[in-house]
């Protein structure tokens, strides 16, 4: 089992491009991708991620204010995504919010650390670590706080974060992912 523990920061223009260039000095550069993002929150959360006609399955259990949520990431064929939709449209998946993503991506300090720019969330910093030790979470948060403070970022609140998933969720489509 995997734990993903992860914070996060609402940047400003200025904010995104100061931390860009402290990155582009300090950090490893993992690079820059462009993905969209389709989001289920009922019955579960569940992310399907299509980047390059790669889809990634992403199911997560917990809740945001967990340190370290449980992750579990699946790869299928884009070929197969059509069967796979089926699936989870019997199992009550029906609605979902799509989002697109750019993202620059560093290793800094022994964790990660993601610029995005998010359609309908804006730019965002979010500062994780991956763990299949569930013993690592506290001090890999401890991690990341201190990631965030060197960075001069402030931490988005959980609470705050969770409204703006809802309103981006509430706002989505009522249709189902559609495929080409």
């Amino acid at each position: 089992m995997t734990f993903e523990i992860e914070r996060r920061a609402l940047l400003t223009k200025q904010e995104f491009e100061r931390v860009k260039a402290y990155l582009d000095e300090n950090a490893r550069f993992l690079g820059r991708r462009t993905f969209a993002s389709y989001l289920f929150r009922e019955p579960g959360f569940l992310r399907i991620r299509i980047e390059n006609k790669q889809v990634t399955i992403t199911e997560k259990a917990g809740d945001y204010e967990d340190i370290g949520r449980e992750e579990r990431n699946t790869k299928i064929k884009y070929e197969k995504l059509r069967e796979y939709l089926a699936r989870i449209y019997k199992e009550g998946f029906k609605r979902c919010a799509e989002v697109s993503t750019e993202r620059y991506s560093y290793e800094f300090s022994g964790v990660n650390v993601e610029l995005n720019n998010i359609s309908s969330l804006g730019l965002i910093a979010e500062i994780e670590a991956l763990t299949e030790d569930e013993a690592k979470r506290n001090s890999l948060d401890k991690k990341i706080k201190e990631t965030i403070r060197i960075l001069g970022l402030k931490e988005l609140p959980v609470v705050r974060y969770k409204k703006i998933m809802a309103k981006i969720y509430d706002n989505a489509s009522k249709n189902t992912l559609e495929i080409s």
